[in-house]
């Protein structure tokens, strides 16, 4: 029998996009990997032909997987192994046993090799479970492989329509953000066809995701942001396609206001020393605020510096009695007073000054 390498063809995914298929030849005859469900067309390849025997030293991989939900039910499900290495490629089906699902590859070139499994559900026409390991392959040995299965990956397919968007004539780039993150930051970015449609495809892991589309006018995500989406939800199955059309979602927003004046500043004020303090009196705002809280009392302690806030006053209150430090004695103290209320300040009244001497 005479035995070939494997050829490598194209054809296409039900999907939209091209995959390689894989013919494996022994003769006239050979398997075929297409759109993600294989189907037999020789079990030449389950003697255990593989290209080079003899030739180079080799061994065997015994490929185990334990069975688990929904590959106990079984009867729907074909299960096939990868062997792969560099450009070369194994493909051979398991069978069923009372411990889980195993089959043979036989004269495999020793080194280091990626083993992957491959569960489909032939009615639903789809892969649902996948698990991938690597096996260390020395001659005339047989290494076990022991694969852990868990979702296969599914289709995120996201469509942008920007026509309600106002300023779309502006928008350079769009970002698709997934919650947990999957993309990575260049995968996420979507940019316009040649037919100017926004379109983008991924293939990532199953589960919910929140997803959220984001606007740019620059070609780059810095300082460039137009908008940001609400999240909403996705949920992507195995081995199925998930397709999100997404446009721009529009509202009315209502502002409603209402004016509240700044209060007016204080009148009268007027400072005095006595043996409390300097005493600081003053009339309040004409007309009062109906929400007036209280007043501020400014001190500055020489010209030299600005005014501060020394404290605040209820607005029931008409005076104010500061006491000074003890080195500001002899020093020419500025003083002035403003209201405030629920929002604002007022500006501050006029300035009073007054040397500060103790009385007697």
């Amino acid at each position: 029998m005479t035995v070939q390498r494997p050829m490598v063809r194209t054809t296409r995914h039900r999907f939209g996009t091209h995959v390689p298929r894989f013919v494996f030849q022994t003769g006239s005859a050979g398997y075929l990997l297409r759109a993600g469900i294989f189907t037999t067309l020789t079990m030449a390849l389950a003697a255990g032909c593989m290209p080079g025997t003899g030739r180079r030293a080799v061994g065997n991989v015994q490929v185990k997987v334990a069975a688990v939900a929904p590959m106990t039910t079984g009867s729907n499900l074909e299960v096939q192994a990868l062997l792969s290495k560099d450009n070369t490629r194994y493909l051979k089906p398991l069978t069923a046993g009372t411990d889980g699902w195993s089959t043979v590859f036989s004269g495999v070139y020793t080194g280091r090799w990626k083993v992957e499994v491959m569960a489909f559900d032939k009615v639903q026409q789809r892969q649902v479970l996948y698990g991938a390991t690597t096996v260390l392959v020395e001659p005339d040995r047989t290494a076990v492989a022991n694969v852990t299965l868990g979702p296969a990956r599914g289709w995120l397919e996201v469509e942008i329509d920007l026509a309600g968007f106002q300023e779309r004539s502006q928008i350079q780039m769009c970002y698709v953000r997934l919650s947990p993150s999957v993309l990575e930051t260049n995968d996420a970015k979507i940019f316009p066809d040649a037919n100017g449609a926004w379109k983008g495809k991924w293939f990532i892991p199953a589960g919910t995701y929140d997803l959220s589309i984001e606007l740019y006018n620059g070609l780059t995500m810095t300082n460039s942001l137009k908008y940001a989406s609400p999240y909403q939800r996705v949920d992507i199955e195995p081995g199925r396609l998930a397709t999100v059309r997404w446009s721009v979602q529009t509202g009315t927003l209502t502002v409603n206001g209402t004016l509240d004046p700044a209060p007016g500043a204080p009148t009268g004020l007027s400072a005095s020393v006595t043996s409390e303090g300097i005493v600081l009196e003053w009339q309040p705002p004409n007309p009062v605020p109906a929400d007036l809280q209280g007043y501020v009392v400014y001190v500055r302690h020489d010209l030299f510096e600005r005014f501060e806030a020394a404290d605040t006053v209820p607005a029931g209150t008409l005076r104010y009695v500061y006491q000074p430090r003890r080195d500001e004695r002899g020093r020419r103290l500025a003083f002035a007073v403003s209201a405030r209320d629920g929002l604002s300040e007022s500006p501050r009244s006029s300035e009073v000054e007054v040397v500060w001497e103790p009385a007697s």
